[in-house]
């Protein structure tokens, strides 16, 4: 409110202006899956069945990040797939292992995933993180890995503008509880999200 009030958001205010505009209420916890699953269903957690950012897998024994297939209602994708739109998805959580659609899916499991400390390619599997691979369709991870960027790929230069490190501070283990990785991780993800997002809305424009 306050940058709009300063007109340094205008297209914000376009937005708010000539949409709709108000506060929002939250589910808690306010985890990701949980509320992203919610936006992408209009349904309750106890109506589409995603409750935490983990759920035990009964086969192995031992909690695993939660899949699409734990989801219990249909998402706006497999509607518009439904009815004969492209669909374009890209880094949704729990949209692993990615469903046939009328277009393209780009999973969570995409990018570095936190929830597995040893990065994509060390998870095991010919995807990001698991055997059955993580768009679809499956050939299009092929073309979007090179896009791809690893947490220990951000250097000194990608986090001047943020932040003051030195290349002792870089060499510290990777661990999430340290800030800095953290900060990696999060900007690796969010850069190859980019990166990906930009090449596929410019080749495939789809309906949604």
């Amino acid at each position: 409110d306050l940058l709009l009030s300063e007109g340094k958001l205008p297209n914000f205010a376009r937005l708010r202006r000539e949409g709709a505009y108000g506060r929002l209420k939250t589910f808690k916890p306010t985890l990701s899956p949980i509320l992203w699953t919610t936006i992408a269903t209009g349904k309750t957690p106890d109506q589409h069945g995603i409750g935490h950012f983990v759920a035990r897998d009964r086969m192995k024994g031992r909690d695993q990040p939660v899949t699409s297939d734990m989801r219990q209602a249909k998402a706006l994708w497999n509607l518009f797939s439904e009815a004969g739109r492209q669909v374009g998805v890209l880094g949704w959580w729990a949209t692993y292992p990615p469903e046939t659609v009328n277009g393209f899916i780009a999973s969570d499991r995409l990018a570095w995933h936190f929830l597995f400390a040893q990065g994509f390619e060390q998870a095991g599997g010919t995807g990001a993180m698991g055997t059955m691979g993580a768009t679809y369709p499956p050939g299009l991870e092929a073309r979007l890995r090179p896009k791809m960027t690893r947490p220990d790929q951000i250097g000194l230069a990608d986090l001047a503008p943020y932040v003051d490190v030195t290349a002792a501070d870089l060499d510290r283990p990777f661990d999430l509880e340290d800030d800095l990785q953290h900060f990696r991780w999060v900007l690796a993800t969010m850069r190859s999200y980019r990166d990906v997002g930009v090449e596929l809305w410019q080749s495939e424009r789809p309906d949604l």
